[in-house]
């Protein structure tokens, strides 16, 4: 069986995989935990969770994995006409570099404005971005 064929067929398995242990070769089970040297579990910097409308910093990789999956992460959705605005918690900073990190965005998904995008630090902000979003299609 070819590798391709193989990593298909291990796609295919009821028990979803790590799409970076398929690409290794060394399929791990999801869930499993991520270990790092020392067999510490790995620690992230840029990862995030809403407590409310507030971000918190996740540095455990496994527990922010575990809550981005299941959480609602929308500030708003809307339709107008053609257009969806939709604005969202990213759950990992977007300022690559340093500074305030940006965890918000808005975008429009169709319609004159299709492909606008703004991005936000807080909960407010986003809020007050996708109004304005709103009246840029009315």
């Amino acid at each position: 069986m070819s590798l391709i064929s193989q990593k298909v067929l291990l796609l295919t398995r009821p028990t979803p995989l790590r799409l970076k242990d398929l690409l290794s070769g060394s399929p791990r089970e999801c869930g499993e935990e991520e270990r790092g040297p020392k067999n510490k579990t790995m620690k992230t910097e840029d990862k995030y969770i809403l407590k409310g409308k507030k971000p918190v910093p996740e540095h455990d990789l496994l527990k922010w994995t575990r809550w981005f999956e299941t959480a609602e992460r929308h500030v708003a959705n809307d339709r107008l006409g053609e257009a969806q605005i939709s604005t969202v918690f990213l759950g990992i900073d977007h300022n690559f570099g340093g500074g305030r990190p940006i965890l918000f965005e808005t975008m429009i998904f169709g319609g004159e404005h299709d492909g606008y995008q703004e991005r936000y630090h807080t909960w407010k902000e986003a809020e007050k971005g996708h109004k304005k979003a709103l009246n840029l299609v009315k």
